[in-house]
């Protein structure tokens, strides 16, 4: 009578091997893939100018000047460090606008962030009067 079992184990102990090998020869290749593309923002939105226009003595316009549309979700505004409230429309196509509540000597900043964990720069301004 011959015990195969030592001959099972051994084999089941090579194919989760072998599984081991081609997950980590994959896992490497969807990294060097995922860093060959580059950084994830949306290379669109880079290529966008805006401008602020003071409306009052308490809110700013922000103007999409030129540039692909941008979803209004996306965008963030921040005075002096602080998010701030902004309401723009659910998409900011070129000559769009939305109002920022603002007062002088503040450094407002408009960011283009997709919640992918990385925001871009649009814009800094520090209007006065």
């Amino acid at each position: 009578m011959t015990d195969d079992s030592g001959d099972d184990g051994d084999r089941l102990l090579r194919l989760a091997g072998i599984g081991l090998v081609a997950g980590i020869l994959i896992a490497f290749g969807v990294m060097a893939a995922a860093f060959a593309a580059g950084p994830s923002g949306d290379p669109g939105v880079a290529n966008t100018t805006w401008q602020l226009d003071r409306v009052n003595d308490t809110h700013v316009r922000i103007v999409l000047a030129e540039g692909e549309p941008v979803r209004g979700e996306d965008l963030v505004v921040t005075v002096d460090s602080y998010e701030r409230q902004a309401s723009p429309p659910r998409v900011v196509a070129e000559n769009d606008s939305f109002l920022v509540e603002y007062r002088s000597n503040q450094v407002l900043r408009l960011y283009h962030d997709p919640g992918r964990g990385d925001s871009t720069l649009l814009g800094a301004w520090r209007p006065t009067g």
